[in-house]
């Protein structure tokens, strides 16, 4: 991806990807100017011709609720908490639409009815930002467990129907 024209989404601007640091890639404007590094979540590879009017994927939704609750009140600002929340609300918005339990979808329903105004001090919403991320990272954690017991059960079943054989 080293030399790739990519949008970094949180600053809105074309870059080019100079290098990787961990799962940051270090970002220069196109046209030249200082460098930055941007998260996995903020980078998005240019779409193909033809399909530029397709809404982009959202972000991977683990990764977004890690780095949320990496968040820390006094050293975030309220832009970036903004951010964070806006990607939660997606993936929440995207859980409701999958058919998750009841309990899952009435908690995520109460969050997405009482975001916090721009108005209230940046605590209420850090604090609704966290509690978005939590319940997402609760959530994926479920189905990963849930997932991975199905596999086990696919995989007993085949061995099983193996030695039968």
């Amino acid at each position: 991806m080293i030399g790739e024209l990519v949008w970094d989404a949180r600053r809105e601007v074309l870059a080019i990807v100079t290098g990787r640091l961990g799962r940051y890639w270090w970002l220069r404007p196109l046209g030249g100017g200082r460098e930055w590094n941007a998260g996995p979540d903020e980078v998005r590879s240019l779409p193909d011709p033809g399909t530029y009017a397709k809404e982009p994927a959202t972000a991977p939704a683990l990764p977004v609720a890690e780095d949320a609750l990496a968040c820390r009140l006094g050293t975030t600002t309220r832009e970036d908490i903004a951010h964070y929340t806006r990607l939660l609300r997606e993936q929440a918005e995207a859980l409701l639409g999958a058919g998750v339990p009841e309990e899952t979808a009435d908690m995520a329903r109460a969050l997405l009815d009482s975001p916090p105004s721009r108005e209230e001090p940046a605590f209420a919403a850090y604090a609704h930002m966290q509690d978005l991320a939590r319940l997402l990272r609760h959530h994926l954690r479920r189905e990963d467990e849930a997932s991975t017991a199905r596999c086990e059960a696919a995989r007993s079943e085949v061995a099983r129907c193996e030695a039968a054989s």
